[in-house]
């Protein structure tokens, strides 16, 4: 698993899932079609190389886990995987322009990994020699903006792992890649590239094909991909370019176990609740009109279940009102709907309430926003033993609700969050209070509100909290009686946090 680690730039920190993906594309967590359990394996490992300290972990700006490799280490690594320094040209890391020379290119004929990364890359002029042994080819982050022609053509038989992701400057697909017969994966996120080519279909034994946040729309002409034998297809933050015969032609595909999406038309959003339970991973769902609810037709033998469904958002749906799940709401599930669903961000629609959300019991961040109608986020209709036996919030990490003009309860029984879940809660002026007992609530926890909400916000006011007003960047421990006068006769403070002690820490 390291030597992948080690075609990165030195020092440079990678996102969990993308590392991961990397690993499966190269076949090192097992050649299987079940792509959701190499992933497990995939978080396994990184827990174990975690726990011997070879790497090191952290969140970047987006609150997304990334490791990276301490200097130290790196270089031991490298050392061995270079075959204890016999074959220095085995795994190659360019991150100077120079070191695209033809000498330099000219060592790819050893190497089983080769690596360019970085912005300091404008060019890449030179056409490797017999590359037979290269098996993953990383060009990434970088400011080319094409690759000569030939440049493929060396290492079109052993090619599993082809990454071009982040350059922002690559406008059309590079020809050689459809001759690459061996390419397992290849990702072209994040660049500018507006179309395939109709030969893409020959890349027999392509199994991922990721084209996630492009900077234009891309074409996929009719037909080009229903041939691959795909397991993961991914077209995160980006408009389908003729979407409802593109989502047609994703439901012929049956090898596909791995689907991220966004649409935009009423008939595609159908669709996909009433075929893709199989495969959808991550759906954004966006401006349909004419879109007043979603039926699904849910099992409790579990036939019907959204397995891998894990992102859920809906954004400018203003018609939407109701998930309307044909069993389960009103009792304690058994079989979940929505079994793996971890996010959900509802943004400007017409739901009235988001009851539905009991069958997801594994749900960790929550984001509603701009629904006028909606004056519960759990209805009525649901007693407290059924939401007890749901889990329902019981795996919450994070929620946030703004500008609910309407919202007066989030559920009117008390729920069981879990420690250190965090509330941020703004222009919801109804909202009196939250599903909390005081008594009952014994783990930490905090809000972040502004001041005409924490005015009619009631907690026991000698329980302990730290205060942190906003924009004054100081954490203050005190009573909650004291932060709550703080907080009304300071005209300074309009949002502050507070956080809520366990009572273990009091």
């Amino acid at each position: 698993m390291l030597p992948l680690l080690l075609s990165l730039p030195e020092d440079y920190p990678i996102v969990n899932n993308e590392l991961i993906e990397l690993w499966i594309g190269e076949g090192l967590l097992g050649d299987t079609n079940n792509v959701y359990r190499m992933r497990e394996e995939g978080e396994y490992v990184l827990g174990d190389l975690k726990r011997l300290c070879l790497l090191e972990s952290g969140l970047d700006d987006y609150q997304r886990q990334y490791v990276k490799m301490h200097d130290v280490i790196r270089d031991m690594a490298i050392w061995i995987a270079r075959d204890y320094g016999q074959r220095e040209n085995k795994l190659i890391v360019i991150e100077e322009e120079e070191d695209i020379s033809a000498k330099m290119i000219s060592k790819w004929g050893e190497a089983k990994k080769v690596s360019i990364w970085g912005e300091w890359i404008q060019n890449i002029n030179q056409t490797p020699p017999r590359c037979f042994q290269l098996k993953t080819l990383i060009v990434r982050e970088t400011n080319v903006m094409e690759v000569p022609r030939g440049f493929f053509e060396s290492m079109a038989a052993c090619l599993m792992v082809l990454d071009l992701s982040n350059n922002n400057n690559i406008t059309s697909f590079p020809e050689g890649i459809c001759n690459l017969i061996s390419l397992r994966y290849l990702n072209l996120s994040h660049t500018c590239i507006r179309e395939l080519p109709k030969e893409i279909n020959n890349l027999t034994r392509l199994q991922w094909l990721l084209l996630d946040h492009m900077m234009e729309h891309i074409l996929i002409p009719t037909g080009a991909i229903t041939s691959l034998p795909l397991n993961v297809f991914s077209m995160w933050g980006l408009n389908l370019y003729k979407e409802e015969e593109m989502v047609e032609e994703l439901g012929r595909m049956q090898g596909l176990t791995d689907l991220s999406i966004k649409v935009c038309e009423s008939s595609s959003t159908l669709k996909i609740f009433q075929s893709f339970q199989r495969c959808i991973r991550r759906v954004h769902i966006e401006s349909c009109e004419g879109l007043t609810h979603i039926p699904i037709s849910h099992s409790l033998k579990g036939s019907g279940n959204f397995s891998h469904l894990e992102v859920l958002n809906f954004y400018d749906c203003r018609m939407l009102v109701k998930m309307e799940i044909n069993q389960g709401i009103g009792q304690a599930p058994n079989c979940y709907c929505f079994p793996s669903l971890v996010e959900v961000l509802i943004i400007n629609c017409g739901f009235l309430d988001l009851s539905w959300l009991v069958h997801a019991p594994k749900l960790q961040s929550l984001i509603v926003a701009q629904c006028n109608l909606m004056e519960k986020i759990i209805g009525d209709g649901i007693a407290r033993e059924e939401l007890a036996a749901s889990g329902l919030f019981s795996r919450l990490k994070s929620l946030r609700i703004e500008n609910l003009r309407k919202l007066r309860s989030i559920c009117d029984h008390a729920l069981l969050f879990p420690q250190g879940v965090k509330f941020s809660i703004f222009m919801c002026p109804g909202l009196k209070k939250l599903p909390l007992d005081s008594n009952g609530m014994r783990g930490s926890f905090s809000i972040i509100g502004d001041k005409g909400w924490w005015e009619e916000f009631e907690w026991d006011p000698a329980a302990r909290v730290t205060f942190e007003g906003h924009g004054r960047g100081n954490k203050e421990e005190m009573t909650y009686g004291e932060a709550a006068r703080k907080m009304k006769d300071d005209e300074y403070f309009n949002i502050a946090r507070i956080g809520f002690l366990a009572s273990g820490d009091e």
